[in-house]
Formats: structure tokens, sequence, C-alpha cells
């Protein structure tokens, strides 16, 4: 059984590992250059020190091991970003996932927040899928130009990705 926590700093170096495991799945979308060029790179354990520092991190763990983690920030009061949610291969399609985002979106709704908002790569359709499942809905820029949402970018989408939305409230 699993259960959900806050990140410590002394999970750093674990958290650096599950990104750099769930990520090796990159690879099987771009080539290596290409990872370089999008900014998917491996995760030190200096980037995920600076991390708990800029965000809320909620870490999934079975038996001592964590299996994922979500990082997430309230970017505006009525937005909450989540800037990552990775999970170890082994434990994917286990509701890991799915229970992280459900306690981010409870915590949204702790800070009276409307959307929870996310990025992703087109390319990624595992996660495209999964987050559908989920009830995030892609967004255009004109719909991002609109209440409640014009607070989750600010600025034009970057072409090959999409921005996931989730009215939670």
């Amino acid at each position: 059984m699993h259960f959900y926590r806050p990140a410590a700093l002394a999970d750093a170096p674990a958290l650096a590992e599950i990104h750099n495991r769930a990520t090796e799945r990159y690879k099987e979308v771009y080539t290596p250059a290409e990872c370089a060029e999008r900014g998917y790179v491996l995760s030190t354990v200096d980037d995920m020190l600076a991390m708990l520092e800029s965000r809320e991190i909620l870490c999934a763990e079975e038996d001592g091991q964590l299996l994922g983690y979500a990082a997430y920030r309230l970017k505006h009061p009525s937005t909450v970003w989540v800037s990552s949610l990775h999970v170890v291969p082994e434990a994917q399609r286990r509701g890991i996932g799915a229970g992280l985002l459900q306690r981010v979106e409870d915590w949204a709704r702790a800070q009276q927040a409307v959307v929870v908002a996310l990025e992703t790569d087109q390319r990624f359709l595992w996660a495209v899928a999964f987050y559908q499942r989920q009830g995030y809905q892609t967004m255009t820029d004109e719909a991002l130009a609109l209440p409640p949402y014009q607070h989750v970018l600010g600025k034009p989408q970057v072409p090959g990705r999409y921005i996931f939305v989730r009215r939670v409230s």
C-alpha cells in the first residue's frame, strides 16, 4: 500500500533518481540531442534541492521507497501550476500518478485556487492520455486569455506542447 507525504530535503537524491528514471522514456520520442535542445535533461540532487526551495513537492511512498512525486506551486491566487509529475516505470499504471494529482487538486482547493494547470509535450502520448483520463483538457491560446484561465500561462504556448487545465472549484 502506498501513501503520500511532503518531500523532505533528505529526499533530494531519490527525487532526482525518480525524475531521471521516468524521463528515460523521452528517448522513445526524441534523440539525445533533441532531448537536450528541449531541456529534457537529467536532474541532479542540486536541481531537486532548488526545486524543494521553490515548490511544494508531494511524494508517493511504498515500503519506505519513493515511487513518484509531484512538484507544484501557487502561480496566482486562482491557479496552481504543476511543474513535474513523475512515477518510476515499474510503479506506473497503479494509480500513483492519479493519487498525486488528486492531492495536488485538494491542495489547490485548500488554497482557494480555481484551476490546476500543467504543460506536456504533444509527443508524450502516454502523458497526454493520462491527463485526459484525469479530466484535464487542452487549451488554445484564445481560451487561455479568458477567465478563469488568464493566469495559467501569461505568454503564447510553446509549439509542440499542450497546456492542460482542470477546474477544481
